[in-house]
């Protein structure tokens, strides 16, 4: 040590001397707000309360299975990268950008963390981690808020469901043939009548 203090220094000291124990480094990416890092560090360590945790706590809920889509059991794997909601949720997201990775081959939490590091750049690197805690920070807090405040997940499926451009038909105002200002002697009902072309793409 050469005297002068960081936050580099006392995390790797800590790390050393007092979290022995612990399979997993106690490190916060600064570009999350602290609240997600301690989410992911707790997902990560499973330490995190879904239902399945809970029951091995001796904690007796009233269901088990997943708020999301009401058919599996609750668990970390299950609701960030198996239940359906999670899937459309991450496809929207990778409309976006299509380097994140698809759920359905990612079967572990800590290899859907660690998937960014064959990107190119630092700063592609940085936006996958970025947005994959953004993806476990929604979940979690959505599945909360149908767990204890009766919310649902509609806003969410809403977003995933693709939506097509309706085509607004355009309104025609109706012209009386008795027309004051039209020239006399002239009947209007002798004129041809043509109907509007719609347009064909957007």
């Amino acid at each position: 040590m050469d005297g002068i203090f960081s936050v580099g220094s006392f995390r790797r000291e800590f790390d050393d001397k007092y979290v022995l124990t612990c399979p997993l480094e106690t490190i916060w990416i600064k570009e999350v707000p602290r609240k997600i890092n301690v989410v992911v560090w707790r997902l990560r360590l499973n330490r995190i309360l879904t239902k399945d945790n809970l029951a091995a706590r001796g904690i007796i809920l009233p269901s088990d299975v997943c708020p999301a889509c009401s058919r599996c059991l609750e668990s970390a794997a299950h609701l960030f990268l198996e239940c359906s909601t999670a899937r459309g949720v991450m496809a929207t997201i990778k409309r976006r950008w299509d380097k994140l990775p698809d759920l359905s081959s990612n079967t572990d939490i800590e290899e859907l963390l660690k998937g960014g590091t064959n990107l190119n750049s630092d700063t592609e690197r940085l936006k996958y981690v970025v947005i994959i805690r953004a993806f476990l920070w929604i979940i979690w807090c959505n599945r909360n808020d149908v767990s204890f405040n009766a919310a649902d997940y509609g806003f969410i499926r809403y977003q995933t469901k693709s939506r097509e451009p309706k085509l607004k038909q355009p309104q025609f105002k109706e012209v009386s043939c008795e027309n004051e200002d039209a020239p006399k002697g002239l009947d209007l009902s002798l004129l041809p009548i043509t109907t509007p072309k719609l347009p064909t793409t957007i």
